[in-house]
């Protein structure tokens, strides 16, 4: 099967949800100091639930449309979007050690992305 557009589209929206996601759950973590209940019941965890729901929604769309040895590495560039939300909305570092490693991811994918070819 060869891997469409569409599917790397889909699968690049799943990721920028799931990292919406993650810094969700990140900000609902707090709420487990409290305990179980307040965890469930604390709205950051709730999107972020409901972040990681729709990003797989787009992700099972997009593997149907391509060779998951080719969209799967896209789904990594969740990694990066959560770099860039964690120093944006949490106020995090970023050192060269992290900037090679957003480097590296990308070349991982675009690489991959050439194999198909």
């Amino acid at each position: 099967m060869t891997t469409q557009f569409i599917g790397v589209g889909l699968i690049l929206v799943a990721s920028v949800f799931a990292a919406y996601g993650a810094l969700s759950l990140k900000r609902g973590s707090e709420a487990l100091k409290k305990g179980f209940i307040s965890l469930i019941r604390d709205g950051n965890f709730l999107v972020g639930v409901l972040f990681y729901g729709v990003s797989t929604v787009f992700y099972l769309s997009g593997l149907r449309f391509g060779d998951l040895s080719m969209l799967y590495p896209v789904s990594s560039t969740s990694y990066i979007w959560v770099s860039f939300l964690s120093v944006r909305h949490l106020n995090e570092k970023m050192n060269n050690y992290k900037w090679a490693a957003i480097v590296f991811i990308l070349l991982g994918v675009s690489l991959i992305g050439l194999s198909g070819r």
